[in-house]
């Protein structure tokens, strides 16, 4: 399955890491500079369950700005479930 990962710095090197959150960033970026939201492949046996939320994805992922657009919206969606469970 091919997932969106919000990465820390490194990711064009090759180095995955999740990037860490700041709580309350109401600027509505990724939480460093250098973050970047990469295409990561991931196996289904590590999946522990499916949200019933959908967002509506670009034709082209492989554009950077197309990536970071819905890295955005999953921020958005981070802070308004903040203090609840993600549906």
């Amino acid at each position: 399955m091919d997932t969106l990962l919000q990465c820390a710095p490194g990711a064009a090197e090759g180095k995955l890491a999740p990037a860490p959150r700041i709580a309350h960033n109401k600027t509505g970026q990724l939480s460093e500079k250098g973050c970047t939201v990469e295409v990561v492949p991931v196996s289904l046996k590590l999946v522990a369950g499916v949200s019933a939320i959908r967002l509506t994805l670009p034709d082209d992922l492989r554009q950077r700005n197309a990536r970071e657009s819905v890295g955005l919206a999953l921020n958005e969606l981070h802070q308004r479930f903040a203090h609840e469970a993600s549906p």
